[in-house]
């Protein structure tokens, strides 16, 4: 059972994309410190190529250390999300999980990325707090204008227990397909 509720909202989302154990690739974008790696580890997806792509490994050394523990037998890449070092049609899944970006023309390159790395009729996943709660632009609309088939939405309270004490946010779960 996975505890940690940043890994149970992770297996929640792979069990949301149907992402099969054979042969499947995957890639995290703005993967922090790689909790995707540790369940994809725990759950036995070992005939998958996944991997872990952010920028900020090169600032912060302790996040890069914790990704690399959590990795599993997954990649890590440093790298930002709107120069991803991919070619096109790489992963059969994408997933985009609270990417707090502020600028939309970073926020359009990067929807952007995320359409091009996706292989044809793969899956792209964006979670983040309810749009209510962002100030940031918002990435499924961007992805509707590429196009995209949504095939699934959610909005889901999501209780988290931190150092001042348990909140609850509301994230909202887009999935399209390319």
């Amino acid at each position: 059972m996975l505890m940690d509720p940043f890994l149970q909202d992770y297996s929640f989302a792979v069990d949301l994309l149907g992402i099969s154990k054979d042969n499947s690739s995957v890639l995290d974008v703005g993967c922090g410190i790689y909790r995707l790696g540790e369940v994809f580890r725990r759950l036995d997806y070992s005939n998958i190529r996944h991997v872990g792509l952010d920028g900020n490994f090169l600032i912060n050394e302790d996040m890069r250390r914790k990704a690399l523990g959590f990795r599993g037998n997954g990649d890590l890449v440093c790298a930002l999300g709107e120069e991803m070092p991919f070619s096109e049609n790489s992963f059969d899944y994408v997933l985009c999980c609270g990417l707090p970006i502020y600028d939309t023309s970073r926020m359009r390159r990067i929807a952007s990325e995320l359409v091009r790395v996706c292989k044809p009729r793969g899956r792209i996943l964006v979670t983040q707090p309810c749009k209510r709660y962002k100030d940031n632009i918002y990435l499924p609309q961007l992805l509707e204008e590429f196009g995209l088939n949504k095939l699934f939405y959610a909005s889901l309270h999501q209780s988290r227990r931190e150092v001042n004490g348990p909140f609850v946010i509301e994230y909202e779960y887009h999935i399209f397909e390319k």
